[in-house]
């Protein structure tokens, strides 16, 4: 199992662009296609079958710590990956067994962070915003543009109202739509200060909620991110042994004196 065998380019460009968030995906996908390539074989008692499932879980460990490397956890990315010939149940175990204990935190301390840099709206202010979206559409149809950014950003403004429909609004979506809007330039638009001025509001209206938002929950306004504690205390870390599994060649003591 290697990194060809679980994401197109195509899907690992559409990961999220924060490395905490993009990590959690990547391990999800990989754990989905391990899942995919080891059904069969797990059930099976050969040796051959058991060797294959051992072979996958050490490319899934593989691609894994590589992906905590570049993505910066270094929880995981400062973890060296064992020999092959060294690698076999116990530390497969091991390894998925600190993997869910960091998955855990990380996953909850995304969520903590998606909340914070979200809204939650009223009914009133949801309308208001879906009727300056409509009058957006109308100054984009006559906007001096090409068709393929026309379209790109008729596809923005659906997904922002997509965003409308969850109970939080994320601030994300809203600073992407306004940003490209205003990134056009004054020359664009047919209309320029109705539809300035509709950006405006689109961003008065959600700051104005975010505020109420925020005295309400009574949130930090910045939240560090938490720190990453490992699964247990360093003095009672379990060492990876370096022998190889029961079912390999390597794994019998060919000095037994008898």
């Amino acid at each position: 199992m290697n990194i060809f065998n679980v994401f197109t380019p195509e899907q690992l460009e559409a990961l999220p662009e924060d490395h905490r968030e993009a990590f959690v995906a990547f391990v999800m996908r990989a754990e989905e296609v391990l899942g995919e390539r080891t059904e069969s074989s797990a059930q099976q008692n050969d040796d051959d079958a058991w060797r294959y499932v051992n072979d996958e879980r050490h490319g899934f460990m593989n691609i894994v710590i590589a992906a905590a490397k570049r993505y910066g956890v270094t929880e995981f990315g400062d973890m060296a990956v064992p020999s092959p010939t060294n690698f076999g149940q116990s530390e497969y175990a091991e390894f998925r067994s600190d993997l869910d204990h960091y998955l855990t935190q990380i996953y909850i301390d995304n969520s903590l962070r998606a909340k914070r840099d979200a809204v939650s709206l009223q009914p009133k202010a949801k309308e208001r915003l879906r009727s300056y979206i409509l009058e957006l559409r109308n100054c984009i149809d006559k906007a001096d543009m090409s068709e393929a950014k026309r379209d790109a950003l008729q596809k923005r403004l659906t997904a922002f109202e997509t965003e409308l429909e969850r109970s939080r609004l994320s601030l994300l979506a809203v600073t992407r739509v306004t940003l490209e809007l205003m990134a056009l330039g004054s020359g664009a638009w047919q209309a320029t200060d109705i539809t300035y001025k509709l950006i405006s509001n689109v961003m008065h209206e959600v700051a104005m909620a975010k505020a109420a938002d925020d005295e309400t929950r009574q949130l930090p306004h910045t939240l560090a991110p938490a720190m990453i504690s490992p699964p247990r205390p360093p003095s009672t870390s379990r060492e990876r042994k370096a022998v190889a599994p029961a079912f390999e060649p390597g794994g019998m003591d060919d000095d037994i004196p008898f």
